[in-house]
């Protein structure tokens, strides 16, 4: 969109009527593309109570969605309005949920971010001026305009349903034909984007939780690691860089607490090591160039993956809902996972992991690599 007045075409604002009268018919492929093929007409709705914004607010499988449009003013505007005819496409919670993880965005971020790219998205899933059931729709592929700068999406329709296909991405219609005003909304199962979506995507600093050191700085479970990696220059790129691609494997305070307590070494004594030593005990619980989710690990299955400590690897093995991480001489267990951080992903674990002796240089080092062997909360692996 070139600036808010254009905000105010969408889901086809009344003072667009010529835009929307202009566009009201679909392009169907059949008889050949454009003037040459058969015409789809507006369907004919009455006019239910309500409107797209409230039907989105009543549905429990929509919050998301309603959350987004209530943040951009003009677009929260005309969705709210009874008399808005339109046709819009609207992505469940759980289709959200899955294009920000692939995006390695979060819903705070996008809210805050881009105001402009938000309301791009909506207004991508947008059809003006008519409100159209899916039985409108032929067999096979039918063109149709949306409010973002007339970009169009294609909708395939079989025996199964209908299928959406943007630029960068493509839905099912999971629930259609739902009344609202004079509009109609149908459920879909991803979110159609009409470009690639980099990120970070906006100039200014990145926002706290958009980074694996600001997802951990709004915890309190995590403070040592936090306080390590603040204090340890480290040679890859830090986890203050939104656009770092790992996973990573943080201990809690009472796992650094109770491997601290067997080495017999305080948290200043740990704080004091080295720093080639600090950024080694930190580089073995980093899993570079991959975002692993618990879901990307095939149960029963030991992967194993390298570390950003050179030439040392660990084992990530899933059963059910649990993961476990397995060092050289030590394992932990993921007490909570899958925490979004940028293009990162956090897994929380009970213990600190431990590749070798000769990883560190100084007595005290591995007196704690020795400690971790044999610590009962930190279970040793033969």
């Amino acid at each position: 969109m070139a600036n808010s007045g254009s905000l105010l075409v969408l889901l086809g604002l009344a003072a667009y009527v010529g835009l929307a009268d202009a566009r009201a018919n679909w392009l169907t492929v059949g008889g050949g593309l454009g003037t040459g093929g058969p015409r789809l007409r507006g369907h004919t709705v009455a006019s239910p109570p309500g409107s797209i914004l409230e039907l989105l607010a009543s549905r429990p499988d929509t919050q998301l969605l309603y959350q987004l449009i209530d943040s951009v003013a003009e677009i929260k505007a005309v969705a709210a309005d009874p008399s808005t005819a339109a046709t819009f496409f609207a992505p469940t919670d759980a289709a959200i949920n899955s294009a920000l993880a692939d995006l390695g965005l979060s819903v705070d971020v996008l809210i805050q971010g881009d105001p402009q790219l938000l309301a791009t998205i909506l207004s991508y899933h947008t059809v003006p001026g008519a409100a159209y059931a899916t039985t409108d729709l032929p067999r096979g592929l039918t063109v149709a305009p949306t409010v973002y700068s007339s970009a169009e999406i294609s909708l395939y329709k079989n025996a199964a349903g209908v299928h959406i296909r943007g630029v960068e991405s493509e839905a099912d219609v999971t629930l259609p034909n739902l009344a609202a005003g004079k509009s109609l909304v149908h459920l879909i199962d991803y979110v159609l984007l009409p470009y690639a979506i980099d990120v970070p995507y906006t100039s200014g600093p990145a926002p706290l939780l958009d980074t694996p050191e600001g997802a951990l700085a709004a915890r309190s479970d995590c403070t040592i690691a936090l306080g390590l990696i603040r204090s340890t220059p480290l040679s890859d790129p830090r986890p203050s860089d939104p656009g770092y691609v790992a996973t990573y494997l943080i201990p809690t305070d009472t796992a650094f607490r109770t491997f601290l307590a067997a080495a017999g070494m305080s948290e200043e004594e740990l704080e004091g090591m080295r720093a080639a030593d600090r950024e080694a005990l930190l580089a073995y619980h980093v899993v570079p160039f991959m975002a692993l989710k618990t879901a990307d690990l095939e149960e029963g299955a030991d992967y194993r993956v390298p570390t950003s400590l050179l030439f040392q690897s660990l084992t990530l093995t899933r059963a059910g809902s649990a993961v476990s991480a397995k060092g050289v001489m030590s394992s932990a267990n993921v007490v909570a996972g899958d925490i979004l951080a940028g293009k990162a992903v956090i897994h929380i674990i009970d213990g600190v992991l431990l590749a070798s002796e000769a990883v560190f240089n100084t007595e005290a080092a591995v007196g704690v690599a020795h400690a971790a062997a044999v610590s009962g909360s930190v279970a040793a692996t033969a």
